[in-house]
């Protein structure tokens, strides 16, 4: 998670300053054409036509900033909420009547079996990388772009 946060922010400051730098560079043309507007280098036509359209740029690249400020926040949070649903996980569970504890191993598991005092669950993605990530501390899991839908656990009995 820590690593993953860290890709994030990278990536998140990469995007936001190329976005500044393309605010400003828009800013200085329409800076430059208003001081030619002024100087008569330019048409009333061309300077209202090209600064129309620098101006929606100018918005669309603000609007595209705020989106990643709210993406970096959100990222943030859900990680937060993640974390704290992991630590509680064991004693939310054991709070809860024996309906709802089914439901939720029904989400969580799929063709399970139960063999001489072991018992093999098969997660449901995207369980599967948690319950793997748990067991390996590999969170990422040597992933590539095509996961396998499902993967077997043996966990022992007594």
């Amino acid at each position: 998670m820590r690593e993953s946060q860290r890709d994030k922010e990278r990536y998140h400051r990469t995007v936001v300053m190329q976005l500044q730098q393309q605010y400003l560079a828009i800013q200085s043309k329409l800076d430059k054409a208003y001081d030619d507007r002024l100087g008569g280098r330019i048409s009333d036509e061309l300077w209202l036509r090209k600064s129309a359209e620098w101006e929606a740029e100018l918005a669309s690249t603000r609007r595209e900033t705020a989106r990643h400020e709210r993406a970096s926040h959100d990222y943030a949070a859900t990680g937060s909420k993640i974390l704290e649903l992991a630590t509680n996980a064991h004693n939310l569970f054991i709070r809860q009547d024996p309906r709802e504890q089914a439901r939720l191993l029904k989400t969580l598991v799929s063709n399970s079996t139960f063999d001489r005092g072991s018992l093999s669950v098969a997660y449901v993605k995207p369980f599967d990388l948690l319950a793997e990530g748990n067991e390996t501390g590999d969170w990422l899991g040597g992933r590539d772009s095509s996961p396998v839908a499902m993967s077997r656990r043996r966990i022992g009995c007594a």
